[in-house]
């Protein structure tokens, strides 16, 4: 008896440790960026975004340009794996509906706070997750860096 309330008590533990984690991870990502450089399918295309701004707030993100909000999404992550991982479910504007797998990193720089993220385009692969951030013909690839409230 007393080893089985130990294993409940254990696990029971743990797992409320793992969405304190997640949750953790989620917040640590709030903030508005600005988009630093993109690869979309392959190719350099920081042109498209160069007045993007995402806005990532308790588990979802939008994005916007000159205030007009072009997408919004919910993410899911999981800082466990590595690289960490962030699934991406369209609510409004490009592909309403559809989950995008993807991995992202964080790390501080000179600059701030830099995110970046790899997601899948193609409707074949998107149940597929990248596995880095070199970016291919299925993947876009955003560095963004977060902007600094004043």
């Amino acid at each position: 008896m007393t080893r089985t309330v130990a294993v409940v008590l254990l696990f029971g533990t743990a797992s409320l440790v793992g969405r304190a984690d997640v949750a953790d991870a989620a917040k640590k990502l709030d903030g508005t960026y600005a988009v630093v450089s993109a690869v979309v399918a392959g190719q350099p295309d920081a042109e498209r975004f160069a007045k993007a701004e995402l806005t990532f707030k308790g588990g979802a993100v939008t994005m916007s340009e000159k205030g007009r909000i072009i997408q919004e999404s919910t993410i899911k992550v999981d800082p466990a794996k590595t690289p960490a991982w962030i699934d991406v479910a369209d609510k409004r504007g490009g592909r309403s509906g559809d989950v995008r797998k993807g991995v992202y990193q964080t790390r501080t720089t000179p600059d701030g706070f830099e995110l970046t993220l790899a997601v899948r385009l193609d409707d074949a692969k998107m149940k597929d997750r990248p596995k880095d951030f070199k970016g291919d013909e299925d993947t876009i690839v955003l560095k963004l860096i977060r902007k600094e409230a004043k």
